[in-house]
């Protein structure tokens, strides 16, 4: 039952958080998804195609908003992971 129940959730996740909102808003909250499930919020984030794939964006849209994050501050690599700059919160993001 709690393998349903957690498919559900996921769904759920996807259809109000991933599908909805301006790209910017979209590919933060995958961003914000993917690093709350690690430990220490690194994560490596999916390719700009399957992240286009997966929000419905192209994948220079996806790639431009990744960069303007970089650009900001908000999102950093190192040594092959992706970092949420602490402290920042969806609204100064998205």
């Amino acid at each position: 039952m709690r393998h349903w129940k957690a498919n559900v959730d996921q769904a759920d996740f996807v259809i109000d958080s991933l599908s909805t909102g301006t790209a910017r808003e979209r590919v933060w909250r995958l961003l914000h998804h993917l690093a709350r499930h690690q430990p220490g919020g690194a994560f490596v984030a999916p390719s700009r195609a399957d992240m286009g794939a997966l929000l419905g964006l192209t994948t220079e849209t996806a790639s431009r908003t990744m960069a303007a994050f970089a650009r900001e501050g908000v999102l950093t690599e190192r040594r092959g992971l992706m970092y949420l700059t602490a402290g920042r919160g969806h609204a100064d993001a998205a």
